[in-house]
């Protein structure tokens, strides 16, 4: 229990290579179930008996995620807008753009780069009208 009255569940361990004795809070408490609790607990102990720091691996699953957020089709959309802007005229830049947004944005805008290849690209743009 914390001075202002909060109650964490904590894990306390020894870090794989260090051996330093450390705490990592788990969650809330009532917000998180002495169930809850304990399977993380086991969780943690089975990363242990692997040789796994806990903290280390909630951290790079964190920036995992973060990598992947800041990573899709949009964000890059977006970057290259912004290299464009310099090169064209603006209203070249507008018309590309409003393509972009009318035919890609939506079916591709939250997908991960790495996963947009050419299959989804085809599938995501109107049929071809000459």
């Amino acid at each position: 229990m914390y001075p202002t009255g909060a109650k964490k569940w904590r894990f306390r361990y020894e870090r794989p290579i260090t051996k330093a004795r450390t705490k990592f809070n788990i969650g809330d408490h009532p917000s998180i179930t002495l169930a809850q609790a304990r399977a993380k607990r086991d969780e943690y102990n089975a990363l242990l008996a692997q040789g796994i720091d806990p903290q280390e691996h909630a951290k790079q699953k964190h920036q995992a995620l973060q990598f992947q957020l800041e990573n899709t089709f949009l964000k890059w959309a977006e970057r290259w807008k912004e290299n464009k802007e310099k090169k064209v005229k603006a209203d070249t830049l507008r018309k590309d753009w409003r393509r972009i947004e009318m035919y890609l944005l939506e079916s591709l805008g939250q997908i991960p780069i790495d996963k947009v290849l050419p299959p989804l690209l085809i599938q995501a743009l109107p049929p071809w009208k000459p």
